[in-house]
């Protein structure tokens, strides 16, 4: 966790001046995760000089573009980012008091098996922890004897550690809610899905939220929340709820809306619903560019033939065109795809086609 903007040499002084006694030069490395941060591979004389050197280390702050960046420091571990990608050895710690430290995350868990790595991060206002154990009956230990239990007023809730591109495979249940106020946090978050759907609506992460940032004639003045629910159902219940509000928030120039999140990992499909009478008269078009205007599109179907209607959706993260004539498709079949390549301004990219099935 190192900023970008720390040189090799202001990192030794700054750990000599703490008295670690490092052996040899430091050399910064660009984090592959994060290019905001980096890392740097330190030796030391004895492991226990090493042990007691990552608790300094974890105690350290430092100020970067007024932004506070705590250090963070384990041992190093081949093969690591094979190692956290075992969801069962890897546990994850929700609503950790804030005053709360690395060190006494570690203290806390060791009792309960051979840490590889611990670290804290400030989320959204939240203090959250992680910890890799060496083994998985280590990692289901100390879940089975901290989980629903409390530090201070605090009560923790402790889980296996799933990847953001493992949370999005399966079922989909992560939500995308627009247009929601600015002053909104989890707080007012969980609130407003209770209120709405009738019943306490229990978020498996912490949610993450984005100011609206388009163009000033296109913006909202909202933002919007990200979160994920424990089941799909719960997922469209709350999507549902949502769009049947037909609501603006005070400040907000848009109607709060909401639906499924498509993330890396995500088989993303939404398909266009045909009834057993528009299926004969239907044509699912492929390879059109997102660039192109839905206007143009609907323009260019229509030289074959009169449209009952035309709907874009997302399979796979590609656009994907349902485009439904009154009478006959046989047209359309024919002729779309030669003609498509004669256009000044085509829908496809240069190298592609139409890729029309019936």
């Amino acid at each position: 966790n190192i900023p970008s903007t720390i040189s090799n040499m202001e990192l030794k002084s700054l750990l000599n001046s703490v008295n670690i006694p490092i052996v040899g030069e430091v050399k910064i490395t660009a984090s592959k995760i994060n290019e905001k941060t980096h890392f740097a591979i330190v030796d030391f004389e004895t492991e226990a000089i090493g042990e007691s050197a990552i608790d300094s280390i974890n105690l350290i702050n430092i100020k970067d573009n007024n932004q506070v960046i705590q250090l963070n420091a384990t041992k190093f571990i081949p093969d690591f980012y094979k190692l956290i990608q075992n969801t069962k050895n890897n546990i994850v710690i929700h609503n950790i008091p804030p005053e709360f430290s690395s060190y006494d995350l570690k203290q806390l868990f060791c009792q309960f098996g051979s840490i590889l790595s611990y670290n804290i991060k400030q989320q959204n206002e939240k203090t959250i922890g992680y910890v890799m154990y060496s083994n998985e009956d280590e990692a289901k230990n100390a879940i089975v004897n901290t989980n629903e239990k409390y530090l201070g007023q605090c009560q923790i809730h402790v889980e296996y550690f799933v990847p953001v591109k493992e949370r999005a495979l399966g079922e989909n249940s992560e939500v995308i809610i627009k247009s929601l106020p600015k002053t909104y946090g989890e707080v007012e978050l969980e609130e407003f899905l209770t209120k709405i759907t009738n019943s306490k609506v229990i978020l498996k992460y912490t949610p993450s939220f984005r100011i609206d940032t388009r163009p000033q004639e296109i913006n909202s003045n909202g933002q919007s929340a990200i979160f994920t629910c424990e089941s799909e159902e719960i997922a469209q219940k709350v999507i549902d709820s949502v769009n049947k509000l037909g609501q603006k928030f005070d400040g907000v120039k848009e109607q709060v809306s909401a639906q499924f999140k498509l993330t890396k990992g995500m088989r993303a499909v939404m398909p266009v619903k045909l009834n057993d009478s528009q299926k004969p008269r239907a044509i699912i078009v492929h390879n059109i560019k997102k660039s192109s205007k839905p206007e143009d599109v609907k323009t260019f179907f229509l030289r074959y033939g009169q449209l009952e209607c035309i709907e874009s959706s997302i399979v796979n993260f590609k656009l994907v065109y349902t485009v439904v004539y009154a009478e006959s498709r046989q047209k359309a079949i024919l002729n779309a795809k030669k003609e498509e390549t004669t256009l000044c301004f085509r829908l496809c990219d240069d190298e592609e086609q139409l890729l029309i099935i019936e």
